[in-house]
């Protein structure tokens, strides 16, 4: 793959598929995870140690944190949360139960709005982890 596409705006733009075996692909994986690497910046810096490349050509990629990983399982927690309550939403409309389908639409209100301050927490804190 050449260039940008669109408004990308990637430092590192070029990509490379490889295709592997099942098992060199689990050693990779695994290799990576000791790494604390992305299994793309753990080739990267393979490819550069080989290559006897510049180093900063192997710009790392840590793997989320566990705190990342727990602010993204809430708000999927939260986004299931969301579903259960539409669909009790549809529910109460159908009984005719306005008054708990009121205060049900106060309640989904709070519910995405929690939602979309997670996914914008979740992105933050991923981001601040890729600088360090």
């Amino acid at each position: 793959m050449s260039g940008r596409r669109g408004t990308e705006t990637r430092t590192m733009s070029e990509a490379t598929l490889v295709r592997m075996e099942p098992e060199l692909d689990r050693l990779v994986t695994d290799a990576a995870k000791q790494a604390g690497l992305s299994k793309a910046a753990w080739l990267r810096e393979q490819v550069v140690k080989r290559l006897d490349a510049p180093q900063e050509l192997a710009r790392v990629s840590r793997l989320p944190t566990s705190d990342v990983e727990e602010l993204a399982r809430l708000a999927a927690m939260v986004a299931r949360l969301n579903g259960a309550t539409v669909q009790l939403q549809a529910a109460l409309r159908e009984a005719g139960e306005t008054e708990l389908h009121a205060e049900g639409e106060r309640v989904l209100s709070d519910f995405r709005s929690i939602q979309r301050q997670l996914v914008d927490a979740t992105l933050m804190v991923r981001d601040a982890v890729r600088r360090d």
